[in-house]
């Protein structure tokens, strides 16, 4: 099976693709196999051929990273060949944007997990396959295209002697921008231990009387399972555990003025809040040592379920609820 992660340009795009393409390979009969417009792609990440893989993981890894993954904008800039002077290729110039690369690195990272290279290319669009020697390659023009990326799609490739056949088994948005910013992708931590008590942390910023579970930012191209294990090892010294549950992106808020200009977390600049999963995690080893990072935390308690909404901060007792709920399935 051979596979990519691609973007398909919008219908604007693709109809002045099929009127460039109606009219080079009419002026150019010979220059080379032209693309057939209704299989323009962008390819984001190359798989190659990967076997008789499970589909299942793969859709679920990259699924989970275009959650923390907001929509962004590219331009086709011209046309162009390569190589210039022996071209083999006839492609459209896409200036990648930061959060194009950002895009194929968390991909890579993710498929990584999977034991899948994730190969990221220049952003290009092939139009043309060059059969035989072209000298000297024409001049061509194509105009300037801005657009908006809110879907890629995971598509299976099969090689034919009149060409590849494309078929896309997926597709996947990307969540919208939010109007005053992005929202930083985090996981709050439900621990519980043997006498079914869930873990309360301080934060040594706090200045009220609440408290609050743990939680972590996540960090790009990171499954949120991997960040619930990376965060209660960096911040309690807890690495004997079981991940119950995690649920995904159900909990949104917005710093306040004052949070955010409370500390020197450079991660966090680019947002205006957080976007929260919620984990579920029970304390295997409970004869374990904790070791909290007095960076993070500056005291931590068991609570008793009961208990639990009344000591948490109101702004974090919506996501407590779920986590109460949760644990009487």
């Amino acid at each position: 099976m051979r596979l990519f992660i691609a973007i398909e340009p919008p219908s604007k795009l693709k109809q002045a693709i099929a009127e460039f393409i109606k009219q080079n390979k009419f002026q150019y009969p010979n220059c080379g196999r032209w693309l057939n417009p209704n299989d323009a792609h962008i390819t984001v990440n190359f798989l190659g051929e990967v076997g008789n893989v499970d589909l299942a993981p793969l859709i679920e890894a990259i699924k989970l990273t275009t959650k923390s993954q907001t929509d962004f904008d590219l331009a086709v800039t011209g046309f162009s060949w390569k190589p210039p002077l022996e071209p083999r290729l006839g492609i459209l110039d896409i200036a990648a944007t930061n959060e194009f690369r950002q895009l194929q690195y968390n991909l890579k990272n993710s498929l990584k997990r999977l034991g899948i290279k994730a190969l990221g290319q220049p952003a290009h669009l092939t139009l043309v396959r060059v059969k035989k020697n072209l000298w000297p390659p024409p001049w061509l023009v194509f105009d300037r295209h801005d657009f908006t990326v809110n879907e890629i799609q995971l598509i299976h490739s099969t090689l034919t002697a009149n060409g590849p056949i494309y078929k896309a088994l997926e597709a996947f948005k990307l969540p919208s921008k939010a109007p005053l910013g992005p929202y930083r992708p985090n996981v709050a931590i439900c621990l519980i231990n043997s006498q079914n008590e869930l873990l309360l942390v301080k934060h040594p910023l706090s200045k009220s009387n609440y408290w609050q579970m743990l939680q972590g930012g996540i960090e790009p191209g990171e499954m949120t399972a991997d960040a619930v294990k990376r965060e209660l090892k960096e911040e309690m010294g807890i690495t004997d555990l079981e991940i119950i549950n995690i649920t995904e992106r159900v909990h949104r808020y917005r710093w306040s003025e004052k949070t955010k200009q409370a500390g020197n977390d450079a991660s966090k600049q680019p947002y205006i809040g957080q976007e929260q999963s919620l984990a579920l995690v029970k304390l295997k080893n409970h004869s374990q040592i904790f070791k909290p990072d007095p960076r993070e935390i500056s005291a931590f308690k068991w609570c008793a379920p009961e208990n639990f909404l009344a000591e948490l901060q109101p702004v974090r007792r919506s996501l407590g609820k779920m986590a109460l709920a949760q644990l009487k399935k």
